[in-house]
């Protein structure tokens, strides 16, 4: 019953990928990185539905689970019965690719370093670092286990416990404990695990599809060389999570250019996604907001402000219902953001908001951070630098749109960070040193995306995969 609780959610999710993305043409190239969508697409329906079941009937009933099975097969009969399309304007370009083994090779000894790096991590954690058994796996044992006073969570007894963070995490391993039958911690351990790995895979797939597998294999092992990303995947945080979320709106952004026919769908479903990061953190709604705002500037600024509007229509379809669930949530369950409630006045925060000092430190930790997650030389920001100069760098016109989009949208996150940083009442150096790794980290693998995208290949294909034009 674990297994099926954790593999119906990828099935919903992958017949849901294939459904708003259906290259047929296409189908085995794309593969590999539809099924890394499909775990978190699917994860995230089903803790949204989950959660909407506690609402509606105030408990958990074994009807959950005829309604998911039956979601599945409705998808899967759908994606059966749908035509078969004769032409596309896209086309990936196969690719002869020379010295691919070496790379190869370092990538898999990396990712298997990583993935026994997660289980010694585990072993030594069952339950996860602080944030996961105070926050999220705490909220989760009250879904699991509350029946009718599951509300009983976000009682204000439990101030310290964050209450206002969304509930895909909790709702999630809660819905496979009911699965279970029991309140193991393997399912939470197997959750936080195929988020991280799902990442990196996301990671390579839409590398590889874009600009070649080499670069996919150069960019994902530059993510497991962040040790702390394992580690926090392996902490059973809701930032990696978050991570995959981020870097999946990015990475499709693009690949919707080398699709123009399945430009409807991949909106959806980027504004699915989008939504999602919000249910996942509060830091999603930021995001959400920024990506919409980011949008609106570059196509605004690069092209034409109609064709925001136009791509606004699906992109609304994915968020919305999934932004009103969130909404529900912090308007009729959650107590306010508590960064909001422990603000003491406009004067207090004016002064913290005016002192050199305070930017100086907030400056500084940023520098120290972004610059050194692993605090070495083989930090992979100085890995990237050392790519940049060596390949070179080079914006293409037909990714000028989506890279001013995403560099918008980071630039937006990390400035927000800053101004909560800025703002905080709790003591600053414990708050920026309790998080901001945690906060950069969320950001970190989009990061990675747009960085491969400017490298410059010098005109020679890379991949066997993909290099992705769109047809005159």
């Amino acid at each position: 019953m674990i297994l099926i609780s954790i593999f119906l959610p990828i099935f919903i999710g992958a017949s849901f990928t294939q459904l708003l993305w259906h290259d047929r043409l296409f189908f085995k190239r794309t593969l590999f990185l539809k099924l890394s969508i499909s775990v978190g697409l699917g994860f995230g329906i089903s803790s949204c539905i989950f959660f909407m079941w506690l609402v509606v009937f105030n408990q958990y009933n074994n009807g959950f689970i005829i309604v998911e099975v039956f979601l599945f097969v409705l998808l899967a009969a759908l994606n059966i019965l749908r035509k078969e399309r004769n032409n596309s304007n896209a086309f990936l370009k196969s690719e002869t690719e020379k010295n691919k083994d070496a790379p190869a090779i370092f990538f898999y000894i990396i990712f298997l370093l990583s993935f026994i790096f997660f289980i010694i991590i585990t072993i030594k954690m069952p339950h996860g670092d602080w944030d996961a058994w105070a926050v999220w796996n705490m909220r989760a044992r009250f879904l699991f286990r509350g029946g009718e006073y599951w509300k009983d969570g976000f009682s204000k007894i439990l101030y310290w416990s964050n209450l206002d963070y969304p509930l895909l995490v909790p709702g999630l391993v809660a819905r496979c404990w009911k699965f279970a039958g029991n309140g193991t911690a393997l399912v939470p351990q197997a959750i936080s695990m195929l988020f991280t790995f799902s990442t990196v895979c996301l990671l390579f797939s839409s590398i590889s599809v874009i600009k070649g597998r080499i670069y996919g294999l150069l960019a994902s092992t530059v993510l497991l060389g962040t040790s702390f990303f394992v580690l926090l995947g392996a902490s059973q945080y809701a930032d990696v999570p978050f991570s995959f979320f981020s870097l999946s709106v990015i990475a499709l952004f693009f690949i919707k250019d080398i699709f123009p026919e399945d430009q409807f769908g991949l909106s959806v479903l980027i504004g699915l996604m989008s939504g999602l990061g919000a249910w996942t953190k509060n830091e999603g709604l930021l995001f959400l907001f920024f990506i919409v705002i980011a949008r609106f500037a570059a196509l605004g600024y690069l092209k034409n402000i109609k064709i925001y509007f136009k791509e606004l229509i699906p992109f609304s379809l994915g968020f919305m219902p999934i932004f009103a669930i969130v909404i529900y949530f912090k308007t009729h369950i959650a107590p306010p953001l508590y960064l909001l409630r422990e603000q003491h006045g406009f004067f207090p925060t004016f002064e913290k908001i005016t002192s050199i000092s305070r930017h100086a430190v907030i400056l500084k930790g940023f520098i120290k951070h972004f610059t050194s997650f692993d605090l070495s030389i083989t930090s992979p920001v100085y890995i990237l630098i050392i790519f940049g100069v060596l390949c070179g760098i080079k914006i293409k016109k037909e990714h000028e749109i989506n890279i001013l989009t995403a560099v918008t949208a980071l630039c937006l996150m990390l400035t927000s960070y800053y101004f909560i940083f800025l703002s905080t009442s709790r003591d600053l150096i414990w708050h920026m040193g309790t998080s901001l790794d945690r906060l950069l980290l969320q950001i970190w693998p989009a990061f990675i995306f747009i960085y491969f995208m400017i490298i410059e290949n010098n005109g020679e294909p890379q991949g066997d995969s993909a290099s992705g034009n769109i047809k005159k």
